[in-house]
């Protein structure tokens, strides 16, 4: 099986780099038998889950895409649908910034602190003429947003996860949601029924949501609440509510027909290279003990663990700098700049440098390059140039 984790993909040819493992994949014939396929190593547990479900603007539920399938889900939901594909993440900030788009309902993301290139999203967020915010916790968004409405975590609802094996797993309430906090659904539900959209919302469970989503979905009809109680998690495509599920995809044919396509690429470097006066590679990550950007993980007892984040610096390139384990550090880059602690590592090669991002004091997205997937338009969190020198 090939692997692969966020770190492939955040670059400027991320979903293209991803087209040659498929390729490769192909090639060798690791396709179609047990033990053989592509595995994305997700960042969330529920990621896949939000993919498939039509999260992205140009794809409906069951990842279809937009265009060939809008007379089928107008006649499923009873309403005309927009043709035309909507806005992703960075887009959005990018029509905020220019005055386009004026209202953002945000669940679950501190974009202020996640997306690259801060200082240019913050005065994005500070020109909205709404912003709402849908989270557990405040963060660094919260400073530009003018409602906040408390959201429950996973162990305060039910519902269903889907992970990277394409398995779908029920998700229990362990306790009632804390204080005003209400599960996401229920939240959408009472956003519907204000902006006078409620007959289109009528669901008094999650499972009625997902008994809308098999409607939907030929793909999971299969797979009912009460079948998930009785065999546990279910993988993907199970169409018919008595056959197993289908465990090894491509067995026969691929989704485009007999054979699969393979597909070229053509390099085409970052524009994000050193120069004299920015001299280092900045990849940016996570450590062991926090999660992204740490707003939970943060409140829990990681953070004595790992109290703040650091930027490692091989031992060659800190001597040449005379910088200590343990100095604070100014690092800039063509975009802006940040102060953290170094740690000297022998972990990072001479000229590569890696920042963790997940407090706020440090907020290494300061630095990190606006530059994104062409496709895609994941940002490029692993190429930055950068130079570093000890903090006055």
């Amino acid at each position: 099986m090939i692997f692969w984790g966020l770190g492939a993909t955040e670059h400027v040819q991320g979903t293209e780099i991803i087209y040659q493992l498929i390729d490769l994949a192909l090639l060798t014939g690791n396709v179609g038998r047990p033990g053989s396929g592509l595995m994305p190593l997700r960042g969330k547990n529920n990621v896949q889950g939000t993919a498939i479900m039509g999260d992205h603007p140009k794809k409906l539920p069951g990842s279809v895409p937009l265009a060939q399938n809008v007379e089928r889900f107008e006649k499923l939901w009873g309403v005309r649908l927009n043709p035309n594909p909507g806005l992703d993440g960075i887009e959005m900030v990018d029509a905020a910034m220019r005055g386009d788009l004026k209202a953002l309902i945000v669940f679950g993301e501190d974009v202020v602190m996640s997306h690259p290139y801060r200082e240019m999203t913050e005065r994005a967020l500070s020109k909205l003429e709404l912003l709402v915010l849908v989270d557990m916790f405040h963060n660094e968004t919260s400073r530009y947003a003018h409602v906040f409405l408390p959201a429950a975590s996973s162990f305060e609802k039910e519902g269903t996860f889907t992970n990277a094996e394409r398995r779908v797993q029920r998700v229990r309430k362990v306790i009632e949601p804390l204080g005003e906090s209400l599960p996401d659904w229920q939240i959408i539900i009472r956003l519907a029924n204000a902006m006078g959209y409620g007959d289109y919302f009528r669901y008094s469970s999650p499972e009625d949501v997902w008994n809308e989503i098999r409607s939907a979905w030929p793909a999971v009809y299969g797979i009912t609440y009460e079948r998930l109680e009785k065999e546990g998690g279910l993988p993907y495509p199970a169409p018919s509510l008595e056959a197993p599920p289908v465990k090894v995809l491509h067995v026969n044919q691929f989704t485009v027909g007999k054979r699969a396509r393979l597909r070229p690429v053509a390099y085409i470097p970052s524009p994000e290279q050193p120069t004299e006066e920015y001299p280092f590679t900045m990849i940016t990550g996570r450590t062991l003990y926090h999660f992204n950007m740490g707003s939970m993980t943060r409140r829990t007892g990681d953070q004595v663990i790992e109290p703040e984040d650091f930027i490692e610096i091989s031992e060659d390139d800190a001597r040449a700098l005379g910088i200590g384990d343990g100095d604070m550090v100014r690092v800039t880059s063509r975009w802006g700049s940040a102060v953290v602690r170094a740690r000297i590592s022998r972990r990072v090669s001479r000229g590569i440098v890696f920042a963790t991002v997940h407090h706020p004091e440090a907020s290494i997205n300061y630095v990190v390059s606006p530059a994104v997937d062409r496709i895609s338009h994941i940002p490029e969190y692993k190429v930055t140039a950068v130079r570093i020198e000890r903090a006055s």
